[in-house]
């Protein structure tokens, strides 16, 4: 690992593992590494999903559109199998890390949540389909990372509103 070089944003992402601000931890954890950057000596085929995503917008479960949603800030998948997932970003939180399988000819998609929270009505099992006219599109189908509890939102509305539930998402890479 010594020679490879650290893509943009990992020490922000390490500093969000870690639990400090960014630049400002004085330890790295060996496991950080291992867990966010993956085996940089890996043979593996590049992953089309390793990047930075955000949404564009949510895929309703019955076809209308969903008037109740607020899209999610960033899903970033990693090399070595791993994700993290912030609804609302803020400086360097995140809602929830784990894993992630991937199967590109089959397009399977499954997450696993081994850190943090999402709401109790997520479904982390569907599928990832490039857009064939731009690889930084690519929907995710019957999933969905839950009903956005009003407590993360709570900021953003004068009234209480009942959101929606999507059941995918069109996600952009940013990265």
């Amino acid at each position: 690992m010594a020679n490879s070089r650290l893509k943009k944003g990992t020490a922000l992402l390490l500093s969000t593992a870690l639990g400090c601000t960014a630049l400002n931890c004085t330890e790295i954890h060996p496991y950080y590494l291992s867990v966010f950057l993956g085996d940089a000596t890996s043979t593996q085929p590049t992953n089309p999903l390793v990047g930075i995503w955000k949404e564009r917008e949510p895929i309703s479960c019955d076809g209308k559109p969903l008037e109740n949603h607020v899209n999610f800030g960033e899903l970033v998948f990693h090399r070595g199998e791993t994700f993290s997932f912030t609804l609302v970003p803020f400086e360097n939180y995140v809602d929830c890390v784990g894993t992630y399988s991937f199967n590109p000819s089959t397009q399977d998609l499954s997450f696993t949540v081994t850190n943090g929270r999402l709401p109790a009505d997520s479904d982390l099992i569907g599928t990832a389909r490039p857009d064939p006219n731009n690889g930084n599109f690519y929907t995710l189908e019957g999933i969905s990372f839950g009903t956005p509890e009003e407590v993360y939102l709570a900021d953003r509305f004068e009234e209480n509103i009942l959101f929606e539930r999507p059941c995918g998402y069109l996600i952009e890479r940013t990265d």
